[in-house]
């Protein structure tokens, strides 16, 4: 997604950051991946935003998108079907 020779500056390498650390938040508690999945469905354009980064990283931002949330929401779904094997497991 992002790839090395992207970052050659300093800015370009913060806001790839900014945008990885949202990445890492969607995997977190529900207190943190709420927002982080809420700033990439944004369709706001303003400094910070997901769409605004997308665009500074030379990104197609609905490409991204698109690829985030379906990764996203199959670790979601791996992540209950464990639980539910734990649980019939412990039974």
């Amino acid at each position: 997604m992002i790839e090395a020779e992207q970052l050659t500056d300093p800015e370009r390498k913060l806001w790839a950051h900014v945008l990885l650390q949202a990445l890492a938040d969607l995997g977190g508690h529900d207190s943190i991946a709420r927002p982080a999945r809420v700033w990439f469905v944004s369709k706001a354009d303003s400094i910070g935003s997901f769409i605004w980064i997308c665009h500074h990283l030379s990104m197609d931002p609905a490409a991204v998108r698109q690829r985030v949330l379906r990764d996203a929401n199959q670790r979601l779904r791996e992540s209950i079907a464990a639980q539910v094997q734990a649980t019939n497991r412990a039974a």
